[in-house]
């Protein structure tokens, strides 16, 4: 049985869902709105374009007490926070997250069953990014400065109008892929673009093959097409760098002097892929995990400095304060 676990911070819950195959097995567990066949039908069809209030609805109701809600190809069974301790507990084989990511976003179907199967990219992270991240800062922080004055254009103290979640998506779309793929294809406007793209085609394509049975799902895959053009795009842009790189590690080997210093290396390194297109799929992948959630959480907390300005000098002081001492470095 596989299990999906999504947070929502509306209603501090946790969501599970279970295949539609296994209804059955949740009979003993109450139904906010219709359990009938056709009455779920009905409610399937509201929760694909207000799921929020449904949930919050049967929260309300329900509380601690678990609760199912239909959906086009499944039940979503929500768990209050009695229940958290027991999901922290349970181990891999019961609840996966990855499974979890895999079921949700069919990322088998979509970007390359790789991606499950050798989530190498995970271990290179951890080896080359996160234990040396501060070298990076930098090159990071020279990538934000200049994405923030190419997009805000400011001349002197003007004030300009700009949309926060699209400005703050190119900011950490550049700053991210300065790391991932470096200069100069970290400021191409069309890689900027696709780069930020890419999770909503995924998502886009995911909620589309979600309305299928899941036997229907590999057939159906091969008629949506958001996210293989998005990563066939991706690659007119990597495959030349990829074979020239390639070239470089053939020509030099280890005596390449001046090789490039950015996870597109890290992976090659690796020599666990090798083609244009797998390549490719990673590093959208990455991209796919890196851009979003970083640029909404900054985009909200812009918006909770606007609705509490008085923090904002206080933040700004301490800001100043702690560059002045220790410059842009990271401190453990």
């Amino acid at each position: 049985m596989k299990t999906v676990l999504s947070d929502s911070s509306n209603v501090y819950v946790v969501v599970a869902c279970l295949a539609a195959g296994l209804n059955w097995k949740l009979d003993h567990i109450p139904s906010f709105g219709h359990s009938t066949w056709l009455g779920s039908c009905i409610t399937a069809i509201k929760y694909t374009t207000n799921a929020t209030q449904i949930i919050q609805d049967g929260y309300r109701k329900y509380k601690s007490t678990p609760f199912k809600v239909a959906t086009l190809n499944r039940w979503v069974v929500i768990l209050g926070r009695p229940h958290l301790d027991d999901i922290k507990k349970s181990p891999e084989d019961e609840l996966s997250l990855s499974e979890a990511n895999n079921d949700f976003a069919k990322i088998d179907y979509l970007i390359g069953k790789q991606i499950i199967d050798n989530p190498y990219h995970v271990t290179v992270v951890r080896t080359h990014l996160a234990r040396n991240v501060a070298i990076y800062y930098p090159d990071v922080r020279d990538e934000i400065e200049a994405a923030f004055n190419e997009i805000l254009d400011l001349n002197g103290n003007e004030w300009k109008s700009i949309p926060a979640a699209a400005t703050m998506r190119e900011v950490v779309c550049r700053a991210s892929n300065r790391v991932l793929v470096g200069l100069p294809l970290c400021r191409d406007p069309d890689w900027i673009y696709l780069s930020s793209q890419f999770a909503v085609d995924v998502m886009t394509d995911a909620f589309m093959l979600n309305m299928f049975p899941k036997f229907l799902v590999p057939l159906m895959a091969n008629f949506i097409k958001n996210t293989a053009r998005g990563i066939e795009r991706a690659m007119r842009h990597l495959g030349p760098i990829i074979e020239q790189r390639q070239k470089c590690i053939s020509d030099y080997g280890n005596e390449w002097t001046d090789k490039p210093n950015d996870m597109l290396q890290w992976l090659m390194d690796e020599k666990q892929e090798f083609k244009t297109k797998e390549l490719t799929s990673r590093l959208l992948t990455m991209n796919f995990a890196a851009i979003h959630s970083t640029s909404n959480t900054f985009t909200q907390a812009l918006y909770n400095l606007v609705a509490n300005p008085q923090y904002i000098q206080p933040l700004r002081e301490e800001v100043d304060a702690v560059i002045a001492e220790y410059g842009w470095t990271k401190r453990e």
